[in-house]
């Protein structure tokens, strides 16, 4: 599995030489903070980064008023950290224009790994613990920045003028917290990334397989094997209209 880099960028960051070696250097996703600057500013980075290829882009939404702005340009994410509510998800996609743009409804650090220091000194087993974090991703994690390349890269990034931002946030209500989620099949109305942040937004955790520790398994449209492994286990089993109910 490729491991995709994130970048944030800014006004500092515009320029088409710095943009050029963010993305030879392993910048996969660029984010541009639309908390400073204009939009004259925003354009020219994404025109730069155009003009690089290879590097998708992902536009911060710090409110409503941009998304006109948003509908005029070609982007593969919205980064939408402020709506917490279902409701303003649904608000927002229904003002996007361009239904092939994801929607990132919270970004967030991973439980226990706060900053890139931790990140760095994490052992494999300390990223297996981490919710929503599996074997597989774990080691692809570790053997990246056990690459000399790689931290070379990461330095180079961060000598470049990436930020790379730390926020934790606790759930306002914690009614989920101490119970595990499986997510399985195609949902109609959420997203996967949406159905984890509202999850742990209200304190619960994800697996990546079913377990006789998984309290509930979300099931959408052709869910997998893991619904049969649910049932075999006797683990409650969600439809996507009991999840939002839960979720209110």
């Amino acid at each position: 599995m490729k491991t995709k880099i994130i970048a944030t960028i800014g006004p500092s960051s515009e320029e088409l030489l710095i943009i050029r070696k963010m993305i030879n250097n392993g910048m996969s996703i660029a984010r541009i903070n639309t908390k400073y600057g204009d939009i004259k500013q925003y354009e020219k980075i994404i025109k730069n980064i155009r003009k690089v290829g290879g590097c998708e882009i992902m536009i911060d939404l710090k409110n409503l008023e941009i998304i006109k702005w948003i509908n005029t340009q070609k982007i593969e994410y919205v980064a939408v950290a402020f709506a917490d509510g279902i409701t303003k998800i649904n608000k927002i996609r229904k003002a996007l224009d361009q239904k092939s743009v994801k929607i990132v409804s919270k970004i967030e650090n991973k439980k226990g790994i706060m900053n890139l220091d931790n990140l760095l000194k994490a052992g494999s087993e300390d990223l297996k613990r981490i919710s929503d974090v599996g074997p597989k991703v774990s080691d692809s994690i570790y053997e990246y920045f056990n690459d000399e390349k790689n931290l070379a890269l990461v330095s180079d990034l961060l000598k470049n003028g990436v930020k790379i931002e730390s926020e934790k946030k606790e759930a306002e209500n914690q009614k989920l917290v101490g119970k595990s989620f499986v997510i399985t099949g195609t949902l109609l109305s959420l997203s996967r990334d949406e159905v984890k942040g509202f999850i742990r937004n209200l304190g619960g955790n994800i697996s990546s397989a079913v377990s006789k520790n998984t309290d509930f398994v979300v099931a959408g449209e052709k869910p997998g094997s893991k619904f049969g492994k649910a049932e075999s286990l006797g683990v409650k089993i969600l439809s996507e209209e009991e999840f939002l109910k839960i979720i209110k």
